[in-house]
């Protein structure tokens, strides 16, 4: 785990092989962050960000969850911090082709340029063709496809250069009726995006049936620079 304040960023728990479940990762995360927070200015809260491959853009990391010490007072990854989802293998993938497009979508981030995808937009190539026509576009919501649809949908707009997605990953297979969570989200600032969400998250504890939208937010930052990780190779005998 790192953690980045403005300086890049610093390491602040080595991880080392161990294998943890969901809740030993909470555990980990919140253990790690607790101190963080208490040092940042009172109504700030640190932002989670987790660096996730393609296949891994919708496990459900946002409700990993630690009972506590004694499991007194739970905690729920994403209810209780603003969490944001990376995955920058989309990004390489696509090569050189889109990296001017994540840094100029990115310049326009505060001025709310926003696409819609829904059913009407197509496939792939519907998407492609909406984003090089709306090229200032530096946010996309994806509701009313089909799951497997949606996928792909949401890796074609990270991987060419779209900054800020997002979607409801808990959406019916048919995907018609459209999500709760993204028509509630949709319309907030982009940077206030990641807050919106938390709060949509910790509303679906007390009244799921209200909300019952299990929103993901993916988010890019083509000046933010990621840690390195230190492999072993695993030629070498250990």
């Amino acid at each position: 785990m790192w953690c980045n304040e403005g300086a890049g960023p610093r390491r602040v728990c080595d991880g080392g092989d161990r294998l943890r479940g969901a809740a030993q990762a909470a555990e980990d995360i919140l253990t790690v962050i607790e101190p963080l927070h208490r040092a940042l200015p009172v109504g700030t809260r640190p932002v989670i960000e987790l660096i996730v491959d393609r296949e891994a853009l919708e496990i459900p990391v946002d409700q990993w969850e630690w009972p506590g010490p004694a499991g007194l007072v739970p905690g729920m990854l994403g209810a209780e911090y603003p969490l944001v989802v990376n995955c920058p293998e989309l990004m390489q993938r696509a090569g050189e082709r889109f990296k001017a497009a994540l840094r100029h979508r990115q310049r326009l981030l505060d001025d709310g340029g926003a696409v819609h995808i829904d059913r009407s937009t197509g496939g792939k190539n519907g998407v492609y063709a909406l984003l090089m026509d709306q090229l200032d576009a530096a946010q996309a919501t994806v509701d009313g496809v089909p799951a497997d649809v949606r996928v792909e949908i949401v890796q074609v707009c990270l991987a060419m250069g779209v900054p800020v997605v997002l979607w409801d990953r808990g959406q019916d297979q048919d995907g018609e009726s459209g999500s709760h969570a993204v028509r509630a989200i949709a319309g907030t600032p982009p940077r206030r995006l990641p807050e919106t969400v938390r709060a949509y998250r910790a509303k679906t504890l007390g009244c799921p049936q209200t909300f019952p939208g299990r929103p993901v937010l993916a988010w890019a930052d083509a000046d933010h620079e990621l840690p390195r990780l230190e492999l072993a190779d695993p030629t070498e005998p250990s």
